[in-house]
């Protein structure tokens, strides 16, 4: 028990020893503290002022499909001053940092443009290709038609079947044509679908947020930068003081 008092003792005795260390050297702690606020404050001021616009795109689709994917996007870009990341599946943010803010969004602006046209460009051979499989499907229906109008008119002509060929020929032309107009029916509920597809399901490409001229820089945060240098100088100050104290109980003993 006296042991563990003596120590704490001993203990505080330290501390008292270390307080009156720093007090007595409190003018050179505080020179350095302040020199060394003043020099981060003036890097400050003096560094860069660095800004950031950003922008939001969403990307178009083709009925569930993304023209691109994000990642694919991303993979692709080649341009270093451009930071993207995926907010969602279809959402793309753009950002640059950069010293002058119009610069920056000229280039997000110009990021956009490429991409944008890049995008109407897939957009639209998806749509010729869409829009050829419904000529297709066009020219199929007129040739099926036609195809349903000659068989009437052999039904027609062949009237009653008077003979066992004749039994046979009508239920040939009678089954082919019911086959046709099966057909044909198969093809106009085919065309509406592809038709209400082609008005519902072809999104563009197209920006969710404009990129906005930046005010105020994100770099250098002065704040920080002058919480870091009191810190430092703090530390620098204090160390300064045990390294003083050192010299000056052990200056005789070092040199000699």
């Amino acid at each position: 028990m006296e042991n563990q008092q003596n120590y704490q003792n001993a203990e505080e005795i330290e501390i008292y020893d270390y307080f009156q260390m720093i007090k007595k050297r409190k003018w050179q702690v505080v020179i350095i503290f302040l020199a060394a606020v003043l020099i981060a404050a003036a890097l400050s001021f003096l560094m860069p002022k660095i800004y950031e616009s950003s922008a939001i795109i969403k990307i178009g689709t083709v009925g569930t499909v993304p023209l691109q994917t994000t990642d694919e996007i991303i993979r692709i870009s080649k341009d270093p001053d451009i930071v993207l990341k995926a907010i969602s599946p279809n959402l793309l943010e753009i950002k640059t940092k950069g010293e002058d803010p119009r610069e920056c969004v000229e280039k997000i602006n110009q990021f956009i443009t490429e991409l944008l046209n890049h995008h109407q460009q897939i957009l639209q051979g998806k749509t010729q290709l869409f829009q050829e499989n419904i000529n297709f499907l066009e020219e199929k229906k007129s040739r099926v038609e036609n195809e349903i109008k000659d068989l009437e008119n052999k039904i027609r002509l062949l009237g009653a079947p008077t003979s066992e060929a004749q039994a046979i020929i009508f239920q040939v032309y009678f089954n082919n044509l019911t086959a046709s107009k099966n057909q044909l029916y198969q093809i106009n509920q085919e065309l509406i679908t592809k038709n209400q597809e082609k008005i519902s399901n072809y999104q563009p490409t197209k920006l969710e947020t404009q990129p906005s001229l930046p005010t105020n820089p994100i770099k250098p945060n002065k704040k920080i930068n002058v919480i870091i240098g009191a810190v430092l100088g703090l530390f620098l100050g204090i160390f300064y003081a045990f390294v003083a104290e050192y010299w000056e109980k052990n200056k005789s003993r070092l040199k000699s």
